[in-house]
């Protein structure tokens, strides 16, 4: 006789493995993947990638993300492991086919959550933070109070990865995007890198980067339409 047992609950380590066959992106190759609804720390901005503001909002996300799961792995014995920082990026006009200048570009930085994880928990861990006796700099301490948490489900999207520097995305998101519209889609939404290295750290090189836009199917003309 088979024993019947109640399902198991989803832990974070379950959707770490979810989240990480959907970032599991060959080099030089461009695949379609489902991507689910994911929950995640948040900061708004504008401007280059190099520049002091967007480089504060990773610190506060990886240091605020730390601490929530310091928080959660109190009296658990599954221990969290820390996910990659990622970066939506959109320009001015939400096209994302249109080559604006770096500095007009907006950004927002992300860090994956557990389902645990909520408003009033980021709230109550953030001002432990902020009231420690090691206080950040000013930059830091004001994306900190900017960080929020969301959502975000991309559903179908094309994508790729590469090793090394970030200097490669534009030109891996150009050969990404002529594939797109080879494969008969077009993008639908800012275009979506994700980091697997500690941005944190200047010196640090990403070790890999994935390279995601989210696609739809290109429409039909009004003439010349498939009989």
């Amino acid at each position: 006789m088979t024993a019947i047992t109640a399902p198991r609950r989803q832990t974070h380590r379950d959707l770490l493995a979810r989240l990480r066959e959907v970032m599991a992106a060959p080099s030089g190759r461009v695949v379609l993947v489902n991507v689910p609804m994911g929950n995640f720390l948040m900061v708004d901005g504008t401007g280059a990638a190099g520049e002091e503001e967007l480089a504060s909002a990773v610190r506060a996300l990886t240091d605020l993300s730390a601490a929530v799961r310091l928080y959660l792995q109190e009296g658990c014995d599954d221990l969290l492991d820390p996910m990659p920082v990622e970066i939506l990026w959109s320009p001015p006009d939400d096209d994302a086919w249109h080559e604006a200048m770096p500095g007009e570009w907006s950004w927002t930085a992300m860090v994956g959550q557990p389902a645990a994880v909520t408003p009033q928990l980021v709230t109550a861990v953030r001002d432990s933070q902020l009231l420690r006796g090691e206080q950040p700099g000013d930059a830091i301490r004001r994306a900190m109070g900017r960080v929020r948490l969301g959502s975000l489900r991309e559903g179908i999207c094309a994508q790729t990865a590469y090793a090394g520097h970030a200097e490669r995305s534009q030109s891996v998101l150009a050969r990404l995007l002529d594939h797109v519209r080879a494969m008969g889609y077009e993008p639908h939404g800012p275009h979506h890198e994700i980091y697997v290295a500690d941005l944190r750290h200047a010196e640090a090189a990403p070790l890999r980067t994935v390279v995601r836009q989210p696609i739809r199917r290109l429409a039909w003309p009004e003439q010349g339409l498939p009989q």
